[in-house]
């Protein structure tokens, strides 16, 4: 493969932004396709469902605001490998309690 068939880096760059910007936002406000289901499922008004929304995007919106302090104080690898790392404890702590029986719950009597 010679210097001529190679793709520009830059390209690659814009496609993975666009790949991690659809996924965040499209999770993030695809609520409203959901949300005749949680609304049936839960039984609360349709108020209390919608504020669900609203401090999820209030709290994607903050905490974006401090990772951007936290990334050009410590640099963007050291940033990414503590969320990556905090990102598996957390997994592995989930699939730890899937596991669990009911008598390892919290409020288990």
């Amino acid at each position: 493969m010679g210097y001529e068939e190679r793709i520009y880096y830059g390209w690659v760059v814009v496609g993975a932004c666009f790949l991690g910007s659809f996924v965040v936002f499209g999770l993030s406000y695809s609520f409203g396709v959901f949300f005749e289901a949680i609304l049936t499922e839960f039984g609360h008004p349709r108020g209390v469902t919608s504020v669900a929304f609203g401090v999820q995007s209030l709290m994607l919106y903050l905490g974006a605001v401090g990772i951007g302090v936290l990334v050009d104080r410590y640099g963007t690898r050291r940033m990414l490998a503590l969320g990556g790392s905090s990102s598996v404890s957390a997994s592995s702590g989930r699939v730890e309690r899937s596991r669990c029986s009911r008598s390892c719950s919290p409020t288990a009597s």
